[in-house]
């Protein structure tokens, strides 16, 4: 058996199996989708529907890939397979055939994709991010408070709410993703698409909004020399906000404030 994978960068992330007898299918599937930022930390390939199942009852992974039509044993046969012992596995099935009667068989299993070859990136991506956010729900659906009572029905919407005013709370100090998702306990990647989906902007777009408008505000309305600006923003790095500022600004800290000084 080989199955490859690449090296998982958080334990808050999902996996996934790219199932494909091609391996230019498989090699084009893993390469040409940004995985991690779309909450995917791990991911691996098999050949066949064999080499498939020995790797998911060994890892388990979150998100299954697949083929139909394989040698050994077909992608629907696999699908059958696992959801015996691994019901939880997220199912996307890819074929080059439009073929009805797949799609029925792939639908009784719980199969949630179909995408057919060759595969559009964006409906790859559309697919996974999909996956992410069901396995996230599942994961962050029931969430119990310090009584120990069940307290599910939080809304995608508060949760964002609470991180902005996170963010706004903490704006001085280095802000990370995990550290304030474990904060609210939530998922990480979960919070991301969430952020994304709510605000319009990833979570460090909207951090570096913040700290921008602020800090254009200070520079009009403030003595603050700018190298302490940046700090009280949660810059260590003086060279790295003016660089940071002037992209977003068009101007420098200094030039900005000698523009539109009171």
């Amino acid at each position: 058996m080989y199955v490859q994978n690449i090296k998982k960068e958080s334990d808050d992330m999902y996996s996934v199996l790219i199932v494909d007898d091609e391996y230019f299918i498989r090699d084009n599937i893993q390469s040409v989708i940004p995985w991690r930022k779309h909450g995917i930390g791990k991911i691996s390939t098999a050949k066949d529907g064999c080499e498939a199942l020995n790797h998911v009852n060994r890892y388990n992974p979150d998100i299954l890939l697949t083929d139909i039509r394989m040698p050994n044993m077909d992608g629907i046969e696999l699908i059958r397979i696992i959801r015996e012992k691994h019901k939880n596995i997220y199912c996307i099935i890819i074929s080059a055939y439009n073929d009805f009667e797949y799609a029925q068989k792939a639908i009784n299993l719980g199969v949630k994709g179909f995408l057919l070859k060759p595969v559009n990136p964006r409906k790859m991506i559309e697919a996974v991010q999909k996956a992410v956010c069901e396995l996230s729900s599942h994961d962050n659906g029931i969430l119990y408070d310090n009584h120990g009572m069940a307290a599910n029905n939080t809304s995608c919407g508060d949760i964002v709410d609470k991180a902005i005013k996170y963010i706004t709370i903490n704006i001085g100090k280095r802000i990370l993703l995990h550290e304030m998702a474990l904060d609210l306990n939530v998922n990480p990647s979960y919070l991301s698409l969430l952020f994304k989906n709510e605000t319009g902007k990833t979570f460090t777009e909207f951090v570096t909004d913040i700290r921008i408008n602020n800090a254009k505000l200070m520079l009009m309305k403030s003595t603050y020399r700018i190298k302490d600006i940046a700090i009280k923003l949660g810059y260590e790095d003086y060279t790295y906000f003016c660089k940071i500022f002037k992209k977003r600004c068009g101007a420098s800290p200094l030039k900005y404030r000698m523009q539109n000084m009171d």
